[in-house]
């Protein structure tokens, strides 16, 4: 029951955000250099509708390994969706450098929490691999996360294929609790 709850607080974390307009929110997405990772995550997930999930975590000392049919991904998956670079407060705040097939957003500040965003693709140019790092730092809470996922294409359309996360959070004076997750998609 710890482990929910220290899952379903990182989850939460991640997933909180700021009141913006709509409208406004639209308008600039539209406008943004930046990768649409929040449009690439709900394609994917209209895609992958029907596909269960093999995972194992560890989630402090406690292992834990389950399929979930038809799992939640915006649950599961949270820190990519959360992985927003067209946010309109991080509109500007992100370098983005190419080499070869991957391209890499990094924060030129600490005010973003996604600090890495590195989008690999395939030789036909799709997306195949994204690797993320997020960081997160304030008096009551801290978390420090990092992951990978990766793509497959069936009919020219991407599915889910696998994930991997790791990471650390700390509320307040507690002890740091340490997870990973690795998962195959079915």
């Amino acid at each position: 029951m710890r482990q929910l709850f220290w899952m379903a607080l990182l989850v939460g974390a991640w997933g909180c955000n700021q009141a913006t307009d709509p409208a406004a929110d639209k308008k600039a997405r539209q406008k943004s250099p930046y990768f649409d990772m929040v449009g690439f995550m709900s394609q994917l997930e209209r895609n992958s509708k029907g596909m269960a999930l093999r995972k194992r975590a560890l989630m402090g000392d406690k292992y834990e390994e389950k399929t979930l049919k038809n799992p939640e991904l915006r649950r599961e998956l949270g820190i990519f969706f959360a992985a927003d670079l067209r946010k309109p407060a991080w509109q500007g705040v992100y370098h983005t450098e190419r080499h070869g097939a991957n391209t890499t957003y990094t924060a030129r500040n600490d005010k973003p929490e996604l600090r890495l965003l590195v989008v690999g693709a395939d030789s036909a140019g799709r997306v195949a691999r994204l690797d993320l790092h997020m960081l997160q730092d304030n008096y009551l809470y801290s978390s420090d996360a990092s992951g990978s996922l990766y793509v497959r294409y069936d009919g020219g359309k991407p599915k889910l294929d696998s994930v991997a996360l790791s990471g650390t959070q700390r509320i307040v004076f507690g002890s740091p609790f340490i997870y990973t997750l690795q998962g195959k998609f079915l």
